[in-house]
C-alpha cells in the first residue's frame, strides 16, 4: 500500500474515532453556551436591562396569636389604607397600587346610572311565574299579541351558546300554563323588536332537600363565592361608595360577623378564566379549553361543587354572561345544582342584554338590570333551601365593559344584597362569603399608563365570615389581620373554603387564611402566579427615544414579526400570502418592563402596522437561564447588554376588533385569526 493511501486511512480511521468518541456528547451539545453563573440564585450577576439588587428573603414573620389573646377590631375602610403596605417590608413591593383617589376620579368621573324602570317605564315585566298556582302566564297591554319561550331546555347544565340557540321554540301566548318544570320565561309583546320581558323562578327539588338535610348535623354553613368582574380594589372604593358605607358600618348591623379588606390579592392569569377556573377547578388540570367530547364535568373530582357534594352542600353557579370561555374549559356538563347559564344565554340572544367589552350601554332586561335576576334568583334559592349547606358562585359582570363607569350599576343592588341575605341568615346559617375580582380593571388607559396597568393585577377582595367559623380556628383573627397586608392570591381562596367546609387540601403556593399567615418574604413565584400578571412584578415604562432600549426593541420586533408570519403569511400548508399577507411590524406605540429576577425579564410592546388598523399587543420573555424553555413559542437566541441571551413569544394579542371576513378565513383554514392580516 502507497504512502498517500496509508495517510488517508489514518486520517479516517482518526476522524471515525472523535466522532464515534465524542457522540454521547453531540447528542447533547446545545446551540447556545449559557454560564452557569447565570442565574436568579446568583444576584451578584445580572443580565438584564436596569440590573436590580435582590430583596432580603430572610424577613421576619410575627408569631401567630391565639384567638383569646387578640382583640378583634374593624377597621375604618379606605381606598388610602393601602398606603401601610410599605412600611411592612415585604419582599412583593408594587411600584404602584394603581390610581390614586383624585387621579382615579379623573379619569373615571362619579356618575349614577338611571333606575332600569325609568327607561322601561313600568317597574314590573309582562310575564310571570307564580310558584303558588304553578302557572306561567302573560299580561301585555290589550292589542299587543304575546311571544315567549321557556326553559331550562332538557340538555347540558352549562351548554354553549351555539348549541343552545338552535334548541329554543318561540310560541304565541294564548293562555297560562303549567310551570312545573319552567324555571324562566322570556318573553315580548307584540310582532317584533327584541325580548324584553323575563321572569325567573328556581323550581324546589324536595327529593335532593331532603338528601342535602341528611347531611347536616349542627349548624348548615353558607359559602357564597361573589365575582366582581374586571373590578380594582382601588375602582371598587371609587364606584361602590354605598357599598363602602355598609361596610363600614358592618359591625354596628351584624355583631356577630367579621369583614376584611385584603390589600395586596394578586391575580394569577390574564383574564376570567386564568383566574377563576383553577380556584374552581383547581391548578394541576387547568387549561383554557380541551379537545373531544364537550359534555362532561371535565375537572371531575377536583371541581370545588364536586367536592362539596359530598359534604353535603346545593351547588349554584350563575354568571349573568354567556361567554363560551368558561364552558370551554369547565365542559358542558357539570355536575351543580342549579345554574343561570341557559337563562343568560337566551336573554344575550333575543334580548338587549349584552356583557360585550365594546357595549357600553346600561346592561338593562326589561325593568331591572341584569344582575338583578341573578341576585334575586339566589335569595329566593337560598330561602327554599333554608336549612342545608349551601355553596353559591356569582359572577356579575356589570364592569365588563371599556368606559369604568358601569361598576357603579352594582352599587345599591350589592348592598341590598348583601344586608338581605346576612340578615336572613345569620341566625339559621354560619356565613363565609368572598367578594372578590377575577382581576382589575381593564378599561380606560389601564395599558398606557403604570397606574392603570397595575390595577388590573390588584383586583377587590373582601372577606365575610360569621365569628363562629374563625372561633373553630385558633388563631383566625390574628391571621386575617396580617394576611390583609400580605401577599394572597386566589388559590388561597380555594384552601381556605374547603377548611370551612372541613376539607383539608395544603399546596405549595396556597394558605389557609385562616390559620396560616403569607410571609413576608412571599413572591409571585410562591402563589404560582404567572409573573406578566403578577402584582409584585416591578413594571417600567421604557424611554422609546433610548438607543439602548431601540435597540434590544427591534431585536424583539423581529423575532415577533417571524413567529406572527410563520404563523400566517408563510404558513407550510399554503403558498406563500395566499390567504395572509405579510406582517412588517415597523411602529412601536408604547412598551413596558416587566421585571423579575436578574437574569429574566418581560417586555410588553404595543405595535402597529403602518397600512393597516391592526394593533398587536406582545409579550416577550427574556432570559438567560432555563426558565423560559418549556413555555411559548421556539426561542432564539440574541446578544443583549453584553450578555447572550434568549428570548420567546409568551403571547400575541390583538388589541384592534378584527372579527368579520378576514377572521372567519383565517378560522376556516386553520391558521390563528389573531395573527392574520389578509391578503
Amino acid at each position: 500500500m502507497s504512502l498517500p493511501k496509508v495517510l488517508y486511512l489514518l486520517a479516517y480511521l482518526c476522524l471515525f474515532w472523535l466522532v464515534f468518541y465524542n457522540f454521547p456528547y453531540l447528542k447533547t451539545l446545545k446551540i447556545y453556551y449559557f454560564p452557569s453563573f447565570y442565574s436568579k440564585y446568583n444576584p451578584k450577576i445580572s443580565t438584564t436591562l436596569f440590573p436590580i439588587l435582590q430583596s432580603n428573603t430572610d424577613l421576619p414573620d410575627p408569631e401567630p396569636i391565639k384567638n383569646s389573646n387578640f382583640q378583634y377590631k374593624s377597621e375604618f375602610f379606605s381606598q388610602g389604607n393601602i398606603e401601610n403596605l410599605h412600611k411592612e417590608g415585604l419582599q412583593c413591593n408594587p411600584i404602584s397600587y394603581g390610581y390614586n383617589k383624585t387621579e382615579g376620579n379623573k379619569i373615571f368621573p362619579p356618575f349614577n346610572w338611571p333606575e332600569c324602570s325609568s327607561l322601561a317605564k313600568r317597574n314590573e315585566s309582562y310575564i310571570k311565574i307564580d310558584r303558588i298556582s304553578n302557572q306561567m302566564y302573560m299580561t301585555c297591554p290589550k292589542g299587543k299579541d304575546s311571544y315567549y319561550f321557556t326553559g331550562p331546555l332538557g340538555i347540558f347544565t352549562f351548554t354553549s351558546s351555539e348549541t343552545q340557540k338552535y334548541y329554543w321554540r318561540v310560541e304565541k301566548y294564548s293562555d297560562e300554563i303549567k310551570a312545573d318544570n319552567i324555571e324562566f320565561a322570556i318573553g315580548r309583546c307584540g310582532n317584533k323588536g327584541k325580548f324584553k320581558e323575563v321572569a325567573l323562578v328556581p323550581i324546589f327539588n324536595q327529593e335532593l332537600f331532603k338528601n342535602l338535610k341528611s347531611f347536616v348535623k349542627n349548624k348548615p354553613r353558607m359559602i357564597i363565592q361573589l365575582t366582581l368582574d374586571s373590578i380594582s380594589r382601588n375602582h371598587f372604593y371609587r364606584k361602590l361608595t354605598s357599598l363602602v358605607e355598609f361596610l363600614n358600618n358592618f359591625s354596628n348591623l351584624f355583631p356577630n360577623l367579621t369583614v376584611h379588606d385584603f390589600k395586596l390579592h394578586s391575580t394569577i392569569g390574564v383574564d376570567s378564566i386564568g383566574n377563576m377556573i383553577p380556584l374552581l377547578g383547581g391548578k394541576d388540570k387547568f387549561i383554557r379549553s380541551f379537545k373531544g367530547n364537550q359534555k362532561i364535568d371535565y375537572y371531575g373530582d377536583k371541581a370545588l361543587w364536586n367536592i362539596l357534594k359530598k359534604k353535603g352542600y346545593l351547588s349554584l353557579i350563575a354568571s349573568d354572561g354567556c361567554s363560551d370561555n368558561f364552558s370551554s374549559s369547565l365542559g358542558e356538563n357539570l355536575s351543580i345544582d342549579y345554574s343561570l347559564r341557559q337563562f343568560f344565554c337566551a336573554c344575550s340572544e333575543y334580548s338587549i342584554h349584552t356583557t360585550k367589552k365594546k357595549a357600553t350601554k346600561q346592561k338593562c332586561i326589561g325593568p331591572y338590570q341584569a344582575h338583578y335576576y341573578l341576585l334575586n334568583y339566589t335569595k329566593t334559592l337560598a330561602k327554599m333551601y333554608s336549612g342545608v349547606n349551601l355553596w353559591f358562585y356569582l359572577h356579575l359582570n356589570a364592569a365588563h365593559e371599556e368606559s369604568g363607569q358601569h361598576a357603579s350599576a352594582l352599587d345599591e343592588d350589592l348592598k341590598q344584597f348583601l344586608e338581605h341575605i346576612i340578615k336572613e341568615s345569620q341566625d339559621k346559617y354560619d356565613i363565609f362569603i368572598m367578594m372578590h375580582g377575577d382581576h382589575g380593571m381593564r378599561y380606560g388607559p389601564w395599558l398606557s399608563t403604570i397606574d392603570g396597568y397595575q390595577e388590573k393585577k390588584l383586583p377587590v377582595m373582601f372577606l365575610i365570615s360569621s365569628k363562629s367559623i374563625l372561633d373553630e380556628f385558633p388563631y383566625s383573627y390574628h391571621s386575617l389581620h396580617i394576611n390583609t397586608l400580605r401577599l394572597t392570591s386566589n388559590y388561597d381562596l380555594r384552601e381556605t373554603q374547603l377548611a370551612v367546609a372541613g376539607i383539608t387540601e395544603p399546596t405549595s403556593y396556597s394558605i389557609n387564611l385562616l390559620d396560616k399567615i403569607s410571609k413576608k418574604s412571599r413572591i409571585c413565584e410562591d402563589i404560582s402566579s404567572i409573573y406578566s400578571y403578577c402584582a409584585c412584578s416591578s413594571t417600567l415604562k421604557l424611554d422609546l427615544e433610548s438607543p439602548y432600549v431601540e435597540k434590544i426593541l427591534n431585536q424583539l420586533l423581529s423575532y415577533t414579526e417571524r413567529i406572527i408570519n410563520a404563523k400566517s403569511y408563510s404558513h407550510p400548508k399554503y403558498p406563500l400570502g395566499k390567504i395572509c399577507r405579510k406582517v412588517n411590524l415597523n411602529f412601536i406605540n408604547r412598551a413596558f418592563l416587566i421585571v423579575i429576577n436578574n437574569v429574566s425579564e418581560i417586555f410588553k410592546i404595543e405595535t402597529f402596522l403602518d397600512d393597516s388598523n391592526a394593533r398587536f399587543e406582545i409579550n416577550v420573555y427574556v432570559y438567560s437561564d432555563d426558565s423560559g424553555d418549556s413555555q411559548g413559542e421556539i426561542s432564539e437566541s440574541i446578544v443583549a447588554y453584553g450578555h447572550r441571551m434568549k428570548v420567546k413569544i409568551l403571547n400575541i394579542k390583538r388589541l384592534d376588533s378584527y372579527a368579520g371576513k378576514c377572521k372567519k378565513k383565517a378560522k376556516n383554514a386553520g391558521l390563528d385569526p389573531a395573527t392574520c392580516i389578509c391578503s
